[in-house]
């Protein structure tokens, strides 16, 4: 398979439990903790380096870190839960996992802004490497970014 995937993910346990069970399917996984790291990888390695991202939401999390990347929105008032999450979608070509607690309340706000699937924390293992299997299955010629097929809430 040897599809490149990147996990954005702020705790290394579930970060390091995500690579192990998507390396065990045959993915390349590179990880960041922050979405500064992210951008970073991406900017080394080019938008189309990866066939999948899947991120936290970072909703909870407003680390130094994470003001940083978005200074320009905090600066201006306007940094909202999708703040990353839009600045990770002008940043890569590949089909995006968001990963959240509060996908029931987001999930018309995820499917708007063109993300591929959303999936509720905690989730099913086996819906994940679902969604990942089919996202990287689709075919490579450019298509609008719309929500995939396999979009859905998954809650265990």
């Amino acid at each position: 398979m040897h599809d490149h995937l990147l996990v954005v993910e702020p705790d290394p346990a579930v970060a390091q439990f995500l690579a192990l069970a998507l390396r065990e399917e045959g993915y390349v996984v590179a990880c960041a903790a922050s979405p500064a790291e992210a951008l970073a990888l991406l900017a080394a390695r080019g938008r189309s380096a990866f066939r999948a991202v899947l991120s936290d939401d970072f909703r909870a999390v407003l680390s130094d870190d994470f003001r940083a990347v978005l200074s320009d929105d905090f600066a201006q008032g306007t940094a909202a839960p999708y703040a990353w999450l839009d600045r990770l979608r002008t940043r890569t070509d590949a089909p995006i996992v968001i990963c959240t607690r509060n996908a029931a309340a987001t999930y018309a706000d995820h499917q708007a802004r063109g993300y591929d699937a959303v999936i509720e924390e905690p989730c099913d293992l086996d819906a994940l490497l679902g969604v990942v299997t089919a996202l990287c299955a689709r075919d490579d010629t450019p298509q609008p970014r719309q929500p995939h097929p396999v979009s859905r809430e998954v809650s265990v």
